[in-house]
């Protein structure tokens, strides 16, 4: 034991020699620091561009950080996510909201909270409008509530000039157009609509250009000093529903109304469809550059 512990001591010894005749004792330091002065010069050529490049607004939304998701609506009252079976209840019956709804404190809190922007459900899958519409009887204007949420967020995003997106789902359980195309000898539901796809798009175009009594749009940020459009991000899921309501979506149609109201505008899907349409560039004749696409829910 003595004679391996001996044997094992020599060589830690030769190899402690040898390092010493490789590697130098005495590493000298730099005569001087540098500085900013000596890096003034140096020249680097710009990186040759590959694949899609974002366009500024693009470019300014990735940069622009956090954004809030403001989902309520009848879910908020019957403790569901999807309002999949509120069947032939009335809006009185499944939007139970009996004060008045703080906008200016909720946008407030976002704002401070160093958010950008902030998303509101303006319609679910269940086909509940926050917006008093001429289209349904299925919103807020047939409850008792005395307001109308989306305008009241959109005064408090006015106010505190915070960007502002819309989800509207195509999907809508309530309406029974949804999954009509065309006149097809469809009856005409509240509004004289038979095609499901027209009634979603006057739908989007009802909230681009409703006024109010002055003059003014009554929705999205109307706040002078905004960077971009009254509304910068629109969400359309893309879920179908099942059976024989499936739906088939305009969505070159849908797109186009969204575009000429809004250009800057963002748009958020998991489909494949709205992927496509926007990842080949079919808005380039407005000069907009092929759009950057975020998932919902991380689903494909």
């Amino acid at each position: 034991m003595k004679k391996g512990k001996r044997y094992l001591s020599i060589a830690m010894a030769a190899i402690m020699a040898v390092s010493s005749a490789v590697v130098p004792q005495q590493i000298k330091a730099a005569a001087r620091m540098l500085s900013d002065s000596d890096l003034s010069n140096a020249k680097a050529s710009e990186p040759e561009s590959w694949g899609a490049l974002p366009n500024d607004e693009q470019l300014h939304y990735m940069k622009s950080g956090l954004a809030a998701f403001c989902h309520f609506g009848p879910n908020t009252f019957n403790n569901v996510e999807w309002g999949e079976n509120y069947g032939t209840r009335e809006p009185s019956d499944i939007f139970k909201l009996d004060q008045k709804f703080d906008a200016e404190g909720l946008v407030s809190a976002v704002k401070d909270a160093g958010f950008s922007r902030i998303m509101l459900t303006v319609k679910h899958h269940d086909g509940f409008g926050l917006w008093d519409s001429e289209l349904t009887d299925y919103d807020i204007g047939s409850t008792p509530y005395d307001g109308d949420i989306l305008e009241e967020l959109s005064d408090a995003c006015t106010k505190y000039n915070l960007d502002m997106g819309c989800y509207l789902s195509p999907w809508d359980i309530h309406e029974d157009k949804y999954g009509c195309f065309g006149d097809n000898n469809n009856r005409e539901n509240y509004a004289g609509y038979t095609d499901y796809n027209k009634l979603y798009q006057d739908e989007i175009k009802e909230i681009c250009t409703a006024k109010k009594e002055d003059g003014s749009y009554k929705y999205g940020n109307n706040n002078p000093d905004r960077r971009s459009d009254r509304f910068i991000e629109w969400w359309m899921d893309g879920a179908q529903g099942s059976a024989s309501n499936i739906q088939t979506y305009d969505w070159p149609g849908i797109f186009e109304t969204i575009r000429a109201r809004t250009q800057a505008a963002r748009f958020s899907g998991r489909t494949r469809q709205v992927r496509n349409w926007a990842v080949r560039g079919a808005y380039t004749g407005l000069e907009m550059k092929p759009v950057l696409l975020r998932t919902i829910r991380g689903r494909k």
